[in-house]
């Protein structure tokens, strides 16, 4: 047990610093894209991406999830279900990007988007690799190698995003700089990956349950993609793509903060399974800290962004971006209900629920459109913002009553937080000042996270049991 939790420890350790130091990357040079394009071809920009993410759904089709589930029960048949996936996350790729490629003729947009669409397309291959070679390492808790390949593929976009705008390209060549990175990705996985997988060969059998299997989850990820990005189309249907680029620089903040969730969640999933198949109290405890910590380490950034919105707008996108400052302190907000979203959907998952995530999403999706319909057309970007939080929040709740039969959880500690997080909003309302009113509500907020004992004896127990390196502690695990 103190072996898998230094263990879980290093590689959460290792996915969130990669997570952190790639999104500050990508951040960046989001900024520098957004400054260099200007609000309507970023819109187009944001488009591209966000249509081909809605096919790429199929290419993935929840199969990595289905793997990571399985080769943490089964950790010998990592191997035959990593092979087997590829084969089928291939065929699958080049039939979606086909069909992709035809819609893409008949459709009314501009000549530059659909080019730019059509680049984009490749995308959808080239991402299906890096997440099963991701989940590789997320299995056998090494995700140091994720970790690195992440960053080196951020700095390489950074540099060409560079070069583009130093030959002063358009946003064609920084679609192509994307691709550049993800195929670099790529290569750097593959080395560390052939020398932990020995290739199988193609068995029909394996495909077939991967494919019964992950259906569900596949058809979560196509209702998930629908509330996360329908009202990017909708917003190219009923506004215009300076909108869109309004919108996408409001969402790229809370999008970097969710990464960081995501590659959490994505560290502790194999875990998961393994503890729900045999510890449920472990199980129990991981969850119940995890969602405290969430709340703990995110709700004071939705704070900084919600008073400081418009000074941090203009500070990195500039005065052309400063009308997105009240939908990015919304989405802020909305950051953590997608934060805990992954946590509630990885334990629906591993507890074999994965219907119950469907419907979820199925219900939500729904909801979320006909929001959309009614706020799109009347407040445009801003409308979608809201309808975003609206739908997230219902999405938790919704999985939270699923996640009772489950797992326990005390409430308690919700409202000591509710408590510190409103000293911490009143003093970030008195100081006007936003590098002094941070430092002081730091303090503040950490001295009343002891005090009210939201952070007490039991996360101390588990950082000592963390840092301590005992030779007996490497000697076993529940992977090899």
């Amino acid at each position: 047990m103190t072996s898998l939790i230094k263990r879980l420890a290093k590689t959460s350790a290792y996915n969130i610093v990669g997570v952190v130091i790639g999104g500050l990357l990508a951040l960046l040079t989001n900024i520098i894209i957004a400054r260099y394009l200007g609000k309507e071809i970023l819109g187009m920009y944001a488009f591209a991406f966000t249509f081909v993410s809605f096919f790429a759904i199929i290419a993935n089709l929840g199969i990595d999830n289905i793997v990571t589930r399985e080769s943490s029960k089964y950790p010998k048949k990592i191997s035959l279900y990593v092979t087997n996936a590829l084969i089928l996350k291939t065929m699958l790729a080049m039939i979606v990007m086909l069909i992709c490629g035809i819609i893409i003729l008949f459709l009314n947009y501009p000549s530059n988007m659909k080019l730019g669409i059509f680049f984009a397309i490749f995308s959808i291959v080239l991402s299906a690799y890096v997440q099963t070679f991701n989940g590789i390492f997320q299995i056998r808790l090494e995700t140091i190698y994720s970790a690195l390949g992440n960053i080196a593929s951020k700095i390489l976009f950074l540099l060409l995003i560079c070069f583009v705008i130093f030959i002063k390209g358009g946003f064609i060549m920084i679609i192509i700089a994307a691709l550049s990175s993800l195929f670099l990705n790529i290569i750097l996985l593959y080395s560390p990956v052939i020398k932990r997988i020995k290739f199988t060969k193609f068995n029909s059998k394996i495909i077939r349950y991967l494919l019964l299997e992950s259906w569900p989850i596949a058809l979560s990820s196509v209702f998930a993609m629908i509330f996360y990005r329908i009202d990017v189309l909708m917003l190219q249907v009923f506004k215009t793509s300076s909108e869109i680029g309004l919108y996408s620089v409001a969402y790229s903040f809370g999008e970097a903060f969710t990464w960081i969730g995501g590659a959490y969640i994505a560290a502790i999933y194999p875990v998961l399974s393994n503890f729900y198949k045999n510890n449920r109290p472990a199980l129990n405890k991981i969850y119940y800290l995890s969602f405290k910590y969430i709340i703990v380490f995110t709700a004071p950034f939705s704070l900084v962004s919600t008073v400081f919105s418009k000074q941090i707008i203009t500070f990195f996108y500039g005065n052309q971006f400063a009308d997105s400052a009240f939908a990015f302190a919304i989405l802020m907000w909305a950051a953590i209900f997608i934060f805990l979203g992954y946590l509630i959907n990885a334990m629906l998952e591993v507890s074999m629920n994965q219907k119950k995530v469907a419907a979820i999403y199925f219900v939500t999706a729904v909801f979320n459109i006909l929001i959309n319909l009614y706020a799109i057309p009347r407040y445009s970007y801003i409308g979608a913002a809201w309808t975003s939080l609206i739908s997230y929040a219902f999405a938790v709740l919704a999985g939270l009553l699923f996640l009772r039969k489950i797992v326990t959880f005390r409430l308690s500690v919700l409202f000591r937080i509710i408590i510190t997080l409103i000293v911490a909003l009143i003093l970030l309302l008195l100081i006007k000042n936003l590098f002094l009113s941070l430092i002081i509500m730091c303090i503040i907020y950490i001295v009343l996270l002891f005090v009210l004992r939201i952070i007490n004896d039991e996360d101390f127990i588990l950082l000592k049991t963390v840092l301590e390196t005992k030779g007996k502690d490497q000697e076993k695990s529940f992977i090899n």
